[in-house]
C-alpha cells in the first residue's frame, strides 16, 4: 500500500509523532507510523517498503533523533529512493554531518518556535498553498516539553501562510553569459522554477547551480554565492563548462572548503553535456529538489 507520508522519528519523540498523526488524520493525509497496530509489524522490510511507497518523508528532528541509528538508516533509504524529505525541527538542533549529507537541501519547519502553527504549516507543505487545512477549535495538543509556549491560538480562518515556491538559483560569471542564454532557454522548456536575479535570496532556494569555468573560478560573486549556500544548507550542483578544476581549498578558507564536500550533491562535466543523458540527469535532479513548475 502507498502512503502520502512516512513519519520518521525516534522513540523518545513518539508523543510529538502522534500529534503529527492527529493533524494528518484531520486533513485526510495517509501516513505510515511505526508502532501503529495497522502497519502489520515493524520489521526492517516493512519499514523499507513503506518508505519506498510514500510520496514524502516527514522527519521529526531533534537531538535525540540524531543519536538514533534507525532514524539515520531510514533517512538513508529515503534519500537513496529519491524521496522528498521535510524536516520538522522540534528543539532547535543543528544537523550533524552524517545527517547534513542527506538533508542539506531539505525544507525545514521550525516547530520549536510555535508548535501549533507548525503543525498547520506541515499540512501546507504537503497539500500546497491552495489548500485550507482543517483545524477544529478543540484541536489543542499540549506543547511538547522543551519547546517554547505557543504565541497565540489560531484556527484555519485566522492563520495565513504562503511560502515561496522552491526554486533553483543560477550562479555564473558574465563571461559565460552567451552560453547561459541557451541554458536559461532550456530550463524554461523543462518547466524549472529558476532565477539568476540578485533580488532573490540564495538561502530561500532549494538548489544552487554553479557554472564552473576558467573565468568563474576567479569570480568573487560565485565564491560568495557558494558560501551563502553552504551556510544555509542549500544543495549545490556544479556544472563544469571546460577543463577548469577549481582548488576550493585555495578559494575558500579551511572552514568552507571542508563544508563544500558535504554541500555538493551533484557534479556534471563538459563531456556529459554533449550527450543526450545530460537533460535526463538534470531533470532527475530537478525532480528530486521539487523545483519543477
Amino acid at each position: 500500500m502507498n502512503y502520502d507520508v512516512y513519519i520518521c522519528f525516534c522513540d523518545e519523540d513518539s508523543k510529538i509523532a502522534k500529534h503529527v498523526c492527529e493533524i494528518f488524520e484531520l486533513n485526510n493525509i495517509t501516513y505510515w507510523f511505526a508502532g501503529d497496530g495497522n502497519n502489520n509489524g515493524n520489521s526492517v522490510q516493512n519499514r523499507t517498503d513503506a518508505i519506498r511507497g510514500a510520496e514524502k518523508i516527514v522527519l521529526i528532528l531533534s537531538g535525540r533523533a540524531q543519536e538514533s541509528a534507525n532514524v539515520l538508516t531510514e533517512i538513508d533509504i529515503a534519500f537513496s529512493n529519491m524521496k522528498s524529505i521535510i524536516i520538522f525541527n522540534t528543539d532547535k538542533c543543528s544537523l550533524k554531518d552524517e545527517f547534513r549529507f542527506f538533508l542539506a537541501a531539505s525544507p525545514e519547519i521550525r516547530a520549536y518556535s510555535n508548535f501549533h502553527e507548525s503543525l498547520v504549516l506541515l499540512v501546507y507543505a504537503l497539500k500546497g498553498d491552495s489548500y485550507t487545512p482543517y483545524v477544529p477549535d478543540n484541536f489543542r495538543p499540549p506543547q511538547p516539553k522543551g519547546m517554547a509556549k505557543p504565541k497565540a491560538s489560531f484556527s484555519n480562518k485566522t492563520l495565513k501562510y504562503r511560502s515561496t515556491p522552491p526554486y533553483v538559483y543560477l550562479s555564473y560569471d558574465d563571461a559565460d553569459l552567451e552560453f547561459m542564454k541557451s541554458q536559461i532557454q532550456q530550463y524554461e522548456m523543462m518547466g524549472v522554477n529558476f532565477t539568476h536575479k540578485t533580488d532573490y535570496k540564495i538561502n530561500d532556494s532549494s538548489l544552487l547551480i554553479v557554472f564552473i569555468s576558467k573565468d568563474s573560478c576567479k569570480s568573487s560573486k560565485i565564491k560568495a554565492d557558494i558560501i551563502k549556500a553552504i551556510s544555509n544548507d542549500v544543495g549545490i550542483l556544479l556544472i563544469h563548462l571546460d577543463d577548469a578544476e577549481p582548488d576550493f581549498g585555495r578559494i575558500f578558507n579551511l572552514k568552507y572548503s571542508s563544508k563544500l564536500k558535504n554541500a555538493v550533491k551533484y557534479s556534471i562535466h563538459k563531456q556529459e553535456m554533449d550527450e543526450l543523458t545530460y537533460i535526463d540527469k538534470c531533470d532527475e535532479i530537478f525532480q528530486l529538489f521539487g523545483v519543477k513548475k
